[in-house]
């Protein structure tokens, strides 16, 4: 798999993250009235699907906010839940290069969707030579 994808459930927001190279990846946000995307440093250290399965094996609900982010900073998520299975998950993208450069945008999940998203998000690390 050479990459992720997931959808807003509310919107339409989706959030996209495709291989480049052994050691890159782009990760995309399109929104109603934004599109947006910013390359991505990718090592051993890229631990981005074992947040999926963390959301996971918490599909019930979590207290507090799960964050993950990328090395140098340019692509972070963040998860909330609630008691009624839903999860918001804020995607930021930055710019390594220009500190003013800064989107982000809520996908709006459900918590029976984590388990496929986990599957999918580990497939595709397994696909990053560099994150292996």
């Amino acid at each position: 798999m050479t990459d992720f994808r997931i959808r807003s459930r509310d919107d339409g927001a989706a959030l996209t993250v495709d291989a480049l190279g052994k050691d890159h990846c782009v990760v995309s946000i399109k929104a109603a009235s934004l599109e947006a995307s910013t390359r991505v440093w990718v090592d051993e250290s890229f631990a981005f699907a074992e947040f999926w399965r963390g959301l996971a094996a918490e599909w019930r609900g979590w207290s507090g906010k799960k964050t993950w982010e990328s090395l140098e900073d340019e692509f972070g998520l963040s998860a909330e839940s609630n008691r009624t299975g839903h999860i918001v998950v804020t995607v930021t993208l930055a710019s390594s290069h220009d500190p003013n450069w800064r989107l982000e945008v809520t996908l709006a999940l459900e918590a029976g969707q984590l388990e496929r998203i986990a599957s999918d998000a580990a497939d595709f690390q397994k696909s990053l030579p560099a994150a292996a």
